[in-house]
């Protein structure tokens, strides 16, 4: 048995939306519920679907060192063994929720389980994978927002006071995740390298992308998994252009970085990015 109880999982098609922090995801989840189609955010629980940032886990080489690093690695809205146990899963149900301090018995279950739920969520994705998930998604498409504006957005959510890399630590979870070092980065240097990082890896492994930014939701499935057995897609209904609001946010209204401002990073984030354009405009 699955770290994910539920049998709905295998008869229904199901779709992973990956999209790193900072690209509109908790609002792109909202859109799909909009429509009638259930998606979870950064989670496990959506009949249909999820759209995370973090089960980019699936696409990674299977690390066994990795995990152990992931698993002492808990941080406030970075990630939790709950976004791929579920909260109806087995383990949630062995642990309870985690609302307690470090030293709670709840923190201590979920300390003991959490390399066993990793294990069944990493390496598994990859067409050429013998791993079979335990969590288990028939398609993977990503969406990917202008990088400036994500970097920005995250460098002021997390890192608003600090300079330094290493003083993040949803940045810190993220090195982990994808092996680049934070050492001697800024804070907006360290989200710069993350964003080469999590879409050099989508690239890689070939994941259709698709652009945040006047996104239609209905574009992000195929049209065998979009009507298979879902009456609800007659529902579906172009959603327009999506205001990121980032001209009037804080993010936007401050002092921005720009590429040619950003060195070596910059550089990579630039050339990274018009093949991903490239991609976009095929």
């Amino acid at each position: 048995m699955g770290t994910f109880d539920s049998f709905i999982f295998d008869l229904m098609p199901r779709t992973l939306v990956l999209a790193s922090m900072g690209s509109g995801t908790t609002s792109l989840a909202s859109e799909l519920r909009g429509v009638g189609l259930q998606y979870s955010h950064d989670g496990v629980e959506g009949e249909e679907g999820s759209v995370s940032w973090i089960h980019i886990l699936q696409l990674l080489p299977y690390s066994p060192s990795k995990i152990v690093e992931l698993c002492e690695s808990w941080e406030s809205q970075a990630w939790h063994p709950v976004l791929f146990a579920g909260e109806n899963g087995r383990y949630s149900k062995l642990c309870g929720p985690d609302v307690g301090d470090k030293y709670s018995k709840s923190r201590e279950c979920w300390r003991g389980v959490c390399g066993k739920v990793l294990e069944g969520n990493m390496g598994c994705g990859n067409s050429k994978s013998k791993r079979k998930c335990d969590v288990v998604f028939n398609e993977t498409v990503a969406v990917v927002r202008d990088p400036i504006k994500t970097i920005n957005t995250l460098s002021h959510k997390f890192c608003p006071n600090q300079k330094k890399a290493s003083s993040s630590g949803q940045l810190r979870v993220a090195s982990v995740l994808l092996d680049f070092e934070l050492k001697g980065l800024e804070c907006w240097e360290g989200w710069a390298r993350y964003w080469v990082e999590y879409y050099g890896l989508l690239l890689k492994r070939k994941v259709k992308m698709h652009r945040r930014e006047g996104l239609d939701v209905c574009k992000l499935f195929t049209e065998e998994n979009a009507v298979k057995g879902r009456e609800k897609m007659s529902a579906f209904v172009s959603t327009g252009k999506w205001d990121d609001g980032y001209k009037n946010s804080r993010a936007g209204k401050k002092k921005k970085k720009k590429l040619e401002d950003m060195g070596e990073v910059g550089k990579d984030v630039k050339e990274l990015w018009a093949k991903i354009k490239k991609q976009l405009e095929e």
